[in-house]
Order: structure tokens, then sequence, then C-alpha cells
């Protein structure tokens, strides 16, 4: 009898059991997948001159703390990245974006941590002929419309205005200076001032090296003037004869830049961001003399000196200082809070064109020194040329030092 009730117990608690864990499983919600809340999609960007407009789907998402717009300027894969933050907004525009390539996607950082990442877009702009280096000075032969783009590295670019087209570039392996061009014997060189103390001769439309004269010291800059060479580095101002490849003269140098004057051929100056030198010899490369100058002014200043073909003004430095072939000040350019990175004269007009750090060339009368016209840039001007009717301009992709890790480059713009 007992074994019975047991049973039937038994039986009586498996039923319970089964409707039980029946209703248990019937009242349980399935839980819906919300692909929004996990998946983010980039869209196509939207160029517009130098700046790349970015858009995203919103991540549907509670935990979102922020979204990070991730960007390469670099092709070669495990690149480098860097971010700019665009917070929960699902829109951005990079102002930085005027380079050869640009690969982009975005990263929503949630509050647990994890983070979701969109689909890469990528920018080419295979339309503009970058040139893969960041140039300390750029020389212009306005006879044939070529430039010659050097940084200060030894990476030497050979550049047809004419074409778009590069014709030659060579890697020198040592550091150099500024350099400069000039005609000996019927044909154009080159001269390459090095870190190493040579002097290397370049002939001006293959860039082959043709000769080399051994100055010593760390050569800072050259040019050159009816068959003399003019070689500044740090201890030295010396003069070399081109022929015979032998030195004349020298004197203690400052290895800053160098420009000769036109009047007369046979006066230098050196320059640097705070003062200018003008140095004097015979027609023969003697030196006679050497006479300092001080800016008007305590701003720090790039090392720019333009002079106007035939000498009679001077114009230096960012703040475009103006004066007279006896070095007294006689005017500025009205810049307002631009910074001034070049200048290059047109006769023809009477104009003086400078190129500031706000990416515009500006025109302004020789007469009078009022504006006259200005021209929006895609990059940030280096160097500016008037030729033939023509404005050509270097531009570098970035003027954020900051930037120069990731590959700012060059490239030319005409007007």
């Amino acid at each position: 009898m007992q074994k019975r009730i047991n049973t039937i117990f038994f039986i009586c608690f498996a039923i319970v059991a089964m409707l039980s864990c029946k209703k248990s499983k019937n009242n349980t919600t399935t839980p819906v997948f919300n692909p929004a809340s996990e998946q983010i999609t980039l869209f196509t960007p939207v160029i517009t001159g130098d700046s790349v407009k970015l858009s995203w789907t919103k991540l549907e998402n509670d935990s979102l703390v922020d979204y990070k717009v991730m960007f390469n300027y670099d092709s070669i894969a495990g690149a480098m990245f860097g971010y700019f933050s665009a917070y929960k907004n699902t829109e951005y525009s990079d102002y930085f974006s005027l380079r050869p390539y640009v690969q982009y996607y975005i990263v929503a950082q949630l509050s647990s941590g994890r983070t979701i990442s969109s689909n890469k877009v990528i920018v080419d702009r295979a339309n503009i002929n970058f040139m893969g280096i960041t140039p300390i000075d750029v020389l212009c032969d306005k006879e044939l419309n070529l430039l010659y783009l050097y940084d200060g590295n030894g990476n030497f670019i050979l550049y047809d205005v004419t074409t778009d087209k590069i014709l030659k570039q060579i890697t020198a392996n040592a550091m150099n200076g500024y350099c400069f061009i000039d005609v000996f014997n019927g044909k154009k060189e080159l001269y390459v001032p090095r870190s190493d103390g040579w002097l290397f001769i370049y002939d001006a439309a293959t860039l082959t090296q043709i000769d080399q004269i051994n100055i010593g010291g760390n050569l800072g800059s050259v040019v050159s003037s009816s068959g003399i060479l003019y070689i500044n580095s740090y201890l030295y101002m010396q003069a070399y004869n081109r022929v015979n490849k032998l030195p004349v003269s020298q004197t203690i140098g400052n290895q800053n830049a160098m420009k000769v004057l036109p009047k007369s051929n046979t006066e230098i100056i050196s320059f640097n961001s705070i003062s200018f030198s003008i140095y004097k010899f015979t027609s023969g490369g003697v030196f006679i003399s050497n006479q300092g100058y001080g800016y008007p002014t305590l701003v720090y200043s790039s090392p720019i000196v333009e002079m106007s073909p035939d000498g009679s003004k001077i114009i230096y430095s960012n703040e475009g200082i103006v004066c007279n072939d006896s070095f007294y000040v006689i005017s500025s350019l009205p810049r307002g809070s631009n910074s001034f990175t070049s200048f290059d004269f047109d006769t023809t007009h009477q104009l003086i064109y400078a190129a500031n750090s706000s990416s515009t060339i500006q025109s302004y009368s020789m007469a009078n020194y009022q504006l006259s016209t200005s021209i929006k840039t895609k990059g940030f001007p280096v160097k500016v040329f008037y030729n033939n009717g023509s404005i050509i301009c270097v531009s570098n992709t970035s003027n954020d030092p900051s930037f120069q890790n990731l590959k700012a480059t060059c490239f030319v713009e005409q007007f």
C-alpha cells in the first residue's frame, strides 16, 4: 500500500514539473536584434576644394560615448593612423585632407570600453601631381619655365611647369643648404652646397653631376656671379674661381642663405630670420667689406629676401618690409594678421606678388603698396613666381609642423 502511494506521488510531481517547465518556456521573451546598434556605414566622401566632408549612419546605442574619425595618409598597410574627435555628430569635415592618399573610417567608443568600426573609404587625388617632398626652397628658370625643388636632405626635383610633369628626380645622399643656378661655358649649372664640405655641380638640364669642389666645413649656401662662386659656411664666406676651382679670398661666414644684388653683381646679401649682411667683393672675388643690418622688428621672421630685377626695391621678412637699394626702409605691405612666405615682382604691370600663410596670393601696387587682387590657393604657399603672364605657386599640403611626420608634400598651382 505504501509503495502504491509513493508511485502516485511521484507521477503527480512529474506532471506538475512538466507543466511548470512548459509555462516558463512559453513566457520567455526572444531577444530582437537591432542591426543599427552594432554597425556603422561610412558614406562616400564629398570633396570640395581642399576639404573632405564625411558622413555616416547613426549608431542606435545608448552606451555611445563618441565617434572618432580615423585617418591614414599613407597607402602602406599598417602605417600610422591619427584621429579627429567628432563627439556624437555623424558628420565631419577634414580641412587637412589635401594629400595624395587619405583613408578614413569611423570608430564608435562605447561606455563599456568596447568599440565598433565602420567600413573604410579612400580619397585618392590622382589629378594633382604631388612631389613627395617638403622643400626648403625652389629655384625658377623663367626662360625655360622650369622649377628646381629641393629639401634639405638631398632630394631634388626638376619640374616642367608647361607640361605639369616631373622631368628628373635625384637623391644626393647628403644634407644640403641653399642652392643656385648660373651659366658657365654656355651651359646652366646647379650648385649644391653640402653638409660634408663639398660643393657638387650638376648639369641643370639633366641633374647629372658634372663636377665637385672640396670647400670644407658645413656649407649653408652658394651663389655665383661673373665666374666666381661665393660659398657661405659655418666658419667662412669664401670666394672660388669657377674655372680653376681655387679659392680667391675668404672672410667670416654665417652659413645663411644668400642672393646677389642685381645692381652690382659683386655685392652679396646674406640673410637669416633676424638680420642680414652685405658682403662686398671685387669683380675678381677679392673680399672688401661686410656690413650687418638688423630687421626693424622683433617678430621672428623666415629667411625671405626678394629683389626687383633692377635692384631698386628689396622686400624681406614675413612682414613684407620694403626698402630701397641703400637698405633704407620705405614701407611695408598691408598684411593684416597674415604672415608672408614668398614674394616676386611683375615689372610689366608694376605689381608685387606676395604669398601668405592663409592660402592666398595677393598682388600689391609697386607705387603705393595698395592691395590689388587676391587669389585663393589650394595648399599653403611656399614660393610664388610671376613669369610671362602666369603666376606659379609651389604649395605644401600642410603648414602645421605637427603634421610633418604624416608626409606633408608639395605640389604646383598655376593661375
